[in-house]
């Protein structure tokens, strides 16, 4: 079962609904109807009787013959991250199917963190063998905007058992594939105009409010004023209670259903006692309510009376328990209450907020506490509250997320003074905030440490080396090289035997080296510095090293070398038939940065959403950023040309973007040159080419690269060739001296096109021939193909010449991509055709692992659950199985495999 011991149990409990509710017979049917979908959705703002209607409608079919289940999650903002959303979900679950969350829990509780679709297969799995219907209610949906949420609830979705149904309520619609629902008659819709009151169900609401018979003119005209809005018509009769005349309320009742109610609700609050009034306004400030808090908000006793009277006289008041020991305020009632409250000035405000801090921390609710301790701007006792929280629980991702939140909240100067939280908070802003004001904070934390005087020394010393560690991490991030390795110095000088210090240390020392364009050091600094890290058995930071690593070896053109080191990496956290690793997420985005360019197109975007899903779910914004500049790249390869813009225009929206010329130089820079070139966009490509050029150089000769070889081909589309060629004899020879591979490899193209462009066909060709030679043996195909038609006619060239057959595939396959329809070799015999495969091992690990799935006669929903993929991903994936196989079908591609050698003989 389910930990529940930080779960709020009334949230999983389903609403209790007065008995002389009105009954509304035509929604319920379709509500009982939509049970033959997966979803049903209700959408309409606040007080149109959303959960009141799903509420009702279950007790109802809960009492008859109906063989159902329901189970019931009342959501909040603080539900907006995985672990919470799901663990309240369980908990929910728990209820109807006590046991079926066990391996699921496990799972999502787990130090790994797999992915989300890995944690619900398990419950999922469970679920299927359940016979009695299901239905799952998520009440107030509208506060999830979590992608990683979103995307679990979708995956719930697409493989809901056949008994299980979902019904969410909602005040706007979520961000859900909801056209995909409809086009397959799977989701059920309930809106505002739908759950608009007849007149019949406006009589029965007011008839039985005002406790007599209404005339039925009256009723029409009071339900046409109000739009059949359920929550004006029962203010409304609240407010006519006692009272014969009519006419003036109906002439003052006119304009919108904001202005009605807020009249209304003046009319309503007039009527109530001093001490009534006094309550609900006080009360107000509080998302829940019950008698022990209440009493201490309000500062008198008998609130557990006061409750029942109000909920007697049908005040908005819901019972969230059926024990009654837990209300809460309907959100328009509460609404309007909070702005009578704030009419008492800011300080009466401030106090009812304290005082509910002092009881929620009295109750040992310390995230609650602290909320209000915050609502207060009472930031001393806020800190306080938490630098009393243990450092583990701190850092446990089901605090975090609140953490998180509540930091960004903090005047950064109140942190300063509790020491408990500085590592908590250097910690969350490492992984989500490495920017300038972090920064900012980190040195403002320096000089007080610096000053203290109630330090140990050599206390001092680590910690003051800690943060100078972390200050020249950040440098790094925004190509601050001298900076970087100044602070490093002294992190090594302060904390000489302190590990974790001095890995950050030589982590930075690396991240300089890279600035300045020396990727050899680079590459063997942070390889000491994963070396370090594995020794303390800080097995996650020496996997982001080693993964950093490869990326240094992809920029030095050694995809062979990059691949195994990201494959070591991952293997030592991670076994083969292992779920992803949510905090392995930068891993795999440089997986995808290989893939790419070795134009493995599909497994290269597979990897980069996978990096960002897992980096989403594990709240590390560092992977997520670096994931989604991925996602730019690849789907221009594609010629997915909006999609590439879109990526884009996301990325240069991230924190580590902004400000950052470095980062926009490597991730941005040269994406966004060559799809405003490939889209005739010249004039743009120049303007923007022309104003980095105008701005003081970049400090990082790294950096610089980049918008230089993005200068070159402006000048290349802008037909300045001569110019274009004497910028690229330039540039190769840095490359060459600092052996940036990568750079090397793109410049060589650029000079081959140029000097063909140019007329130089014998030179053309010799620096094309280099370029191959240089590609091939890494199969660093993308650069070459980024060059489009314009390589075909080296291509030629280089064919009609005498061939080097250890490059001949490659050659080829440049030349299929870059004219799919050209005339390739005629079909190598048998014999010919297994030699070539083998040698050039067409199929990805991915593809491998499909086409073994193919040869046990799996289907591709099979596939896609056994490798937790989406469907497409498995089509995908089975058209290049086919196509590398030159193979009509799948049985022929299983069995041209197994001759090949690319599968065992007993599959």
């Amino acid at each position: 079962m389910y930990d529940t011991s930080h779960l709020l149990a009334t949230k999983t409990r389903l609403p209790r609904i007065a008995a002389e509710l009105v009954e509304r017979p035509r929604l319920d049917q379709r509500l009982s109807a939509a049970l033959q979908g997966k979803l049903t959705l209700i959408v309409a703002p606040a007080g149109f009787g959303k959960t009141t209607l799903a509420a009702a409608w279950l007790k109802r079919t809960l009492a008859t013959d109906v063989p159902m289940r329901s189970a019931w999650v009342s959501l909040d903002p603080g539900d907006d991250q995985p672990e919470q959303f799901w663990a309240y979900v369980f908990n929910a679950l728990e209820h109807v199917v006590p046991g079926c969350t066990d391996g699921a829990a496990d799972a999502l509780r787990a130090p790994s963190q797999p992915p989300l679709e890995f944690v619900l297969t398990s419950l999922l799995n469970v679920l299927l063998n359940e016979q009695r219907p299901l239905t799952l209610v998520l009440d107030d949906f509208h506060v999830v905007s979590n992608p990683a949420v979103l995307r679990s609830v979708v995956f719930l979705l697409d493989h809901l058992p056949p008994s299980m149904h979902v019904l969410l309520l909602s005040r706007h619609e979520p961000d859900l594939p909801l056209a995909r629902l409809r086009a397959n008659r799977l989701v059920t819709e309930i809106g505002m105009d739908e759950l608009r009151c007849t007149s019949e169900e406006a009589r029965d609401v007011l008839d039985h409010a005002v406790g007599r018979t209404l005339d039925s003119a009256l009723i029409s005209e009071l339900n046409l004023r109000t739009e059949g809005w359920l929550a004006g018509l029962q203010l409304l009769a609240l407010s006519m209670q006692g009272r014969r005349e009519t006419q003036a309320l109906l002439d003052d009742m006119r304009g919108s259903q904001k202005f009605v109610f807020s009249y209304v609700m003046d009319e309503v609050m007039r009527q109530q006692p001093e001490d009534v009034q006094l309550f609900l306004v006080s009360t107000s400030i509080l998302d829940r309510l019950c008698a022990p808090l209440c009493d201490a908000v309000v500062g008198v006793n008998g609130s557990q009376d006061m409750l029942e009277r109000i909920e007697k006289s049908l005040l908005f008041l819901i019972p969230m328990d059926e024990v009654r020991s837990w209300y809460r305020y309907h959100a328009l009632f509460r609404d309007a209450l909070q702005k009578l409250q704030q009419q008492q000035g800011q300080q009466a405000t401030l106090e009812l907020h304290r005082r509910a801090s002092d009881w929620f921390a009295q109750a040992g609710d310390v995230i609650s506490a602290v909320e209000h301790a915050e609502l207060a701007q009472d930031w001393s006792r806020a800190a306080e509250l938490l630098a009393a929280v243990p450092l583990a629980d701190l850092m446990s991702p089901t605090f975090a997320a609140a953490l998180l939140t509540g930091f960004e909240k903090f005047p950064p100067d109140v942190i300063y003074d509790y020491p408990a939280l500085w590592l908590p908070y250097i910690n969350l802003l490492s992984f989500n905030r490495p920017d300038l004001k972090t920064d900012a904070w980190l040195r403002g934390l320096a000089e007080r440490v610096s000053a203290s005087a109630d330090l140990a020394p050599d206390q001092q010393r680590q910690l003051l080396g800690y943060l100078a560690a972390q200050r020249a991490t950040i440098a790094g991030t925004f190509g601050n090289a001298p900076l970087a390795r100044s602070l490093a110095r002294d992190a090594h000088h302060l904390a000489p035997d302190h590990v974790f210090e001095r890995i950050l240390a030589v982590a930075a020392e690396s991240t300089a080296a890279l600035i300045d364009g020396d990727l050899v050091a680079a590459h063997d600094l942070v390889l000491d510095a994963a070396t370090m890290a594995e020794k303390a058995d800080q097995t996650i930071t020496a996997l982001n090293l080693r993964s950093i690593a490869g990326m240094y070896l992809i920029r030095q053109g050694r995809l062979e070398d990059a691949w195994t080191t990201l494959m070591d990496a991952l293997g030592a956290v991670v076994r083969p038939h292992d779920p992803p690793f949510a905090l392995a997420a930068f891993n795999y985005a440089m997986q995808a940065f290989t893939l790419l360019q070795r134009n493995q197109l599909d497994q290269a975007l597979e990897m980069a959403e996978q990096g960002v899903t897992m980096a989403e779910q594990a709240g590390f914004r560092v992977a997520v950023e670096q994931s989604v500049s991925l996602l730019a790249p690849i789907h221009l390869a594609r010629g997915a040309y909006p999609q590439a813009q879109a990526a884009l225009d996301t990325a240069a929206k991230l924190p580590l973007h902004q400000d950052n010329r470095f980062t926009l130089a490597m991730w941005h820079t040269p994406v966004q040159v060559r799809l405003w070139l490939d889209t005739g966009q010249v004039s743009r490509a120049k303007l923007h080419v022309d104003q980095l050029l105008a701005r003081p150089r970049q400090a990082s000769a790294f950096g610089r690269a980049f918008e230089d070889i993005a200068h070159v081909r402006v000048l290349l589309a802008a037909e300045q060739p001569d110019r274009a060629l004497s910028r690229i004899r330039e540039l190769l020879a840095d490359a060459r001296r600092q052996r940036r591979g990568e750079h090397e490899l793109e410049l060589t193209i650029l000079e081959a096109r140029t000097l063909h462009i140019l007329g130089f066909d014998a030179a053309a060709l010799d620096a094309f021939r280099r370029a191959v030679q240089r590609g091939a043996p890494e199969r660093f195909a993308r650069p070459f193909l980024d060059e489009g038609p314009a390589l075909e006619p080296l291509l030629l060239r280089l064919r009609s010449q005498p061939r080097v057959p250890a490059h001949e595939p490659f050659v080829r396959h440049l030349h299929s991509q870059v004219s799919p329809v050209a005339s390739i070799n005629p079909t190598p015999a048998p014999a010919q055709r297994r030699e070539h495969h083998v040698d050039q091992n067409p199929l990805s690990s991915r593809e491998v692992e499909v086409l073994t799935l193919l040869a046990r006669g799996q289907t591709n929903d099979d596939i896609a659950r056994r490798l937790m993929i989406s469907i497409p991903t498995v089509k995908s994936h089975v058209g290049n199985i086919l196509a590398k196989l030159e193979a009509r079908n799948r049985t022929q591609a299983v069995a041209r495999a197994r001759a090949l050698g690319l599968l065992s003989s007993d599959l």
